[in-house]
């Protein structure tokens, strides 16, 4: 059961909407001053993504945190026609 658990946090973290909501975190001048930097994400990762050829829908959360402090990113994106 483990392994798919890890396989399935793995896909997720590896979906364009994980790693586009993290880097944009990353970046934002106001996660930088409220968390400090460097901000990184926690083992897990709530929700889920459907795709159907080209389109699909993404519902996660995480949390993050830095130095300064910790917060939860709620990410909902939608994909459509490629």
């Amino acid at each position: 059961m483990k392994s798919k658990a890890a396989l399935v946090f793995g896909l997720i973290k590896s979906s364009y909407a994980y790693e586009q909501s993290l880097a944009m975190i990353r970046q934002s001048p106001k996660a930088q001053a409220s968390l400090g930097t460097p901000i990184e994400p926690a083992l897990l990762v709530n929700g889920n993504i459907n795709i159907n050829g080209p389109s699909g829908h993404a519902d996660i959360s995480y949390h993050v945190s830095g130095p300064q402090g910790a917060a939860t990113a709620y990410i909902v994106a939608n994909k459509s026609g490629g």
